[in-house]
């Protein structure tokens, strides 16, 4: 297996705090803004490729009612196939990962993920979350808005589990 590169702290620290430390809620129409602030390269008018050192760079950003919602980006290299030995190689460095983000917000996860992928939340004091999610090939960091942090936490206390939402339609 080839080597399997995370970013470090000191390369995470710096892009976590200009995003939480921006003005929330963000519009979509500040994605440039936000993309050029970090030094980033744009890639279509809500992507982009991160100066993160991995080896697929994409950052997503998702809407929700005019605003950012999420900004999502990887954490590792993602590895060419989806396998056993590379969902193990990932769950191997998650755990390194899930100390590295703990270290740059100061606590610890408040819970684990409830749905979907394996991870970790931490619920910020003005209600946005950060999300670390295993996606078998790569590792994922997700900020989302107070917005979409609380549909899911009406999802949680309702026990609406999202991947059944599919069989209700």
């Amino acid at each position: 297996m080839t080597d399997f590169n995370v970013v470090a702290e000191e390369e995470l620290r710096p892009v976590l705090d200009q995003l939480l430390g921006m003005q929330w809620p963000i519009p979509i129409s500040e994605i440039p803004n936000v993309i050029s602030s970090l030094g980033w390269t744009p890639q279509g008018r809500r992507a982009a490729r991160s100066t993160l050192p991995v080896s697929l760079n994409i950052v997503s950003f998702l809407g929700l009612r005019g605003e950012i919602g999420s900004i999502q980006f990887r954490l590792s290299d993602t590895l060419p196939h989806e396998s056993v030995a590379s969902k193990q190689t990932v769950l191997s460095a998650f755990s390194g990962a899930k100390q590295m983000v703990s270290s740059c917000l100061g606590f610890e996860p408040t819970r684990p993920r409830p749905w979907g992928m394996f991870g970790f939340s931490w619920e910020l004091p003005d209600g946005r979350q950060v999300n670390l999610l295993d996606g078998s090939d790569t590792i994922v960091l997700n900020i989302w808005s107070k917005r979409n942090a609380d549909v899911e936490r009406d999802e949680i206390r309702l026990g609406i589990d999202p991947s059944s939402e599919a069989e209700m339609q």
